[in-house]
Order: structure tokens, then sequence, then C-alpha cells
């Protein structure tokens, strides 16, 4: 892989960066599902007081560092290794789908009407409609704006 790279959206250039800074900052949505296996969870997302709450779901959590003005309604991103399953895990939801791949496991958490993805080493030994805590790694949320675009 190259040392930098340019991607293009229907003939225009919107990100040139280092592989790490295109996965870490994807600067649009598009960016953002193009980089990743398996995909970023994307999730309509409303700004309250300070708090984020993830539609159709109990998912809340602080506002996390954004320095510009982020949306009333926008878009979460979450890399599926930022789900973190663990017992002292902060949210909850049931297992809906495992997916073994060898050196890791893909588990489909269903959390209120929501459905997110977490990327796991390993086995695991989680089933279909086990209770799972998890917890979300909150330095690595990206926020995009009703445009797509990403909000620092």
């Amino acid at each position: 892989m190259a040392d930098r790279i340019g991607v293009l959206n229907a003939g225009s250039l919107v990100q040139i960066g280092s592989p790490n800074d295109i996965y870490d900052r994807p600067a649009s949505v598009f960016v953002a599902e193009l980089v990743g296996s398996p995909r970023i969870n994307l999730l309509n997302a409303e700004r309250e007081n300070g708090t984020v709450f993830v539609k159709d779901s109990p998912l809340q959590m602080p506002v996390g560092s954004v320095r510009g003005e982020l949306p009333s309604e926008f878009t979460l991103g979450v890399r599926p290794e930022d789900i973190q399953p663990g017992v002292d895990g902060e949210f909850s939801g049931k297992v809906t789908l495992v997916e073994p791949l060898g050196v890791e496991t893909v588990l489909h958490i269903q959390a209120g009407a929501t459905t997110i993805l977490s990327l796991v080493t390993g086995q695991t030994h989680f089933r279909i409609d086990d209770d799972l805590n998890f917890n979300i790694v909150r330095d690595r949320l990206h926020y995009f704006d009703g445009n797509g675009r990403r909000v620092e």
C-alpha cells in the first residue's frame, strides 16, 4: 500500500492522506464506508444538552471531543473494533449473528431497533440470542453532518 492515498468520488478528489489518516479520520461518510472490513457502523443520532442519543436504541453517551459545531441531528460512526464486548460493559444488547472468520469474529448486536457490528479477536463464546455487554471506545467516534461531511 502507498504512503499517501487519494480517494475519488464520481471523479472528484475527496480526501488525500496516509492509509491511517484515511481510516482514522475519514473526511466523509463516503470515505468512512469505503475503508475497513467489516464496514463502519453508521448510526442516526441526535445531540441534546451535551448528550448523544442513538436513534431507535438505548445507546446514549456524552458528546466526545468535537471542535466544530455538532448539529442536533447527525451520523455517528463507530468502527466495529471499537465496539468491545466485556462483562463490565456500559451498554447491552443481544447477539443476533456470529460470523467466525478464523483469526477474528464479527458479532451482530441488537440494541433496541439498531444493529451494530463488533469485531473481536479470535473465536468467541458468544452465540445467537446471548445477552452481551459492551463498551464503545469514545475517543475514536466519528461525527458526520447532514451532508455526510466530517465534523471535527
